[in-house]
């Protein structure tokens, strides 16, 4: 008798469970184990009332929502992972995310038509990892990163960020990488870099530099940028450095030895500068001849003219036209 009674009891609580489930799943979303809710590319309006307080990734990506206010998650105390990208957020409440201090693993709010940031807006995010805030039009680095020491991923690409600030980014002490590519940048304040001393990747591709002051690097890219020169010692310190992309700046030529004290460096782009292949390039071209596995596209040919020095000659040894492709 036991055993039966035992068995309808346990399929009652499966299906009650199943029922709760099911029950805080809205609709229009699809809900998955370990507590996940997709609700991307619904139509949605605003926060649907169903969705289960247990809730520790939920996807509200490609909506419609405009304003996000302090009661909007504020039952969600479990997030972890949270999408809002593809949205029109044209207002997002200094504490929209204040019960939500278990954010950790992602805040995606890119492609929001966001213009501005309010101070406040992520002071109760402390433990959170990655933010995405790219392809919006922000002009200027927000200040709202005060309390986000546990930051390891930071993008601001594809906004209208014009400079980076000597403080833009000072309490940002766990970031790693940082992508600030494809905006209008033309100023870097010295020591706008100095504090971020985890930061292991910097893009700073598509952006208008022109004059270059660095920084504990393993990739640096500065490509589609307007850099002219370089000094001999902007690398001086980078000695974790592997990966350089300078392609497609105004360089035309390089001082010799602004790659020889990099004893990591592993892969320079170099294609698409104005370079001027002559007596200022012979000491770098001598360095690379010596290195050319970690050159990509530098296309530079030395032909030695009937005036050359003998004082010259050394530097040009093997045939008379070198090509680094």
């Amino acid at each position: 008798m036991f055993f039966p009674v035992i068995f309808l009891l346990t399929c009652a609580a499966e299906a009650g469970l199943s029922l709760n489930i099911s029950a805080s799943c809205p609709s229009m979303c699809q809900c998955a184990p370990e507590e996940t809710i997709h609700c991307n590319r619904t139509g949605l309006r605003a926060l649907p009332g169903e969705i289960a307080t247990s809730t520790i990734s939920l996807n509200l990506s490609n909506n419609h929502l405009r304003v996000l206010s302090t009661n909007t998650f504020r039952n969600l105390t479990f997030l972890h992972s949270l999408w809002l990208d593809g949205n029109n957020l044209t207002f997002l409440s200094p504490g929209t995310f204040h019960a939500n201090s278990r954010l950790t693993y992602l805040l995606d709010l890119s492609h929001c038509n966001i213009f501005e940031i309010h101070p406040l807006l992520f002071s109760h995010l402390p433990s959170l990892e990655r933010l995405d805030l790219a392809s919006n039009n922000m002009r200027y680095v927000p200040q709202a990163f005060r309390n986000l020491s546990s930051l390891t991923k930071l993008s601001l690409e594809g906004n209208h960020i014009e400079a980076i600030g000597r403080d833009s980014l000072k309490d940002l002490e766990s970031l790693y990488e940082l992508n600030l590519r494809k905006n209008r940048i033309w100023i870097i304040q010295n020591g706008a870099f100095t504090k971020l001393l985890r930061l292991g990747m910097l893009n700073l591709g598509h952006n208008f530099i022109a004059d270059l002051r660095l920084l504990n690097l393993r990739n640096l890219y500065l490509n589609n940028n307007q850099i002219s020169s370089i000094s001999d010692s902007a690398f001086l310190y980078l000695n974790k450095l592997h990966f350089l992309h300078l392609s497609k700046n105004n360089l035309s030529s390089l001082p010799s030895r602004l790659l020889a004290e990099l004893p990591k460096l592993k892969y320079v782009f170099l294609s698409h500068n104005p370079w001027q292949c002559d007596c200022r390039m012979l000491r770098f071209w001598r360095w690379t001849s010596t290195h050319s596995r970690a050159i990509q596209g530098l296309h530079c040919a030395f032909l030695s003219p009937h005036n050359t020095t003998a004082s010259m000659m050394p530097y040009m040894r093997g045939p008379r036209m070198v090509v680094f492709s």
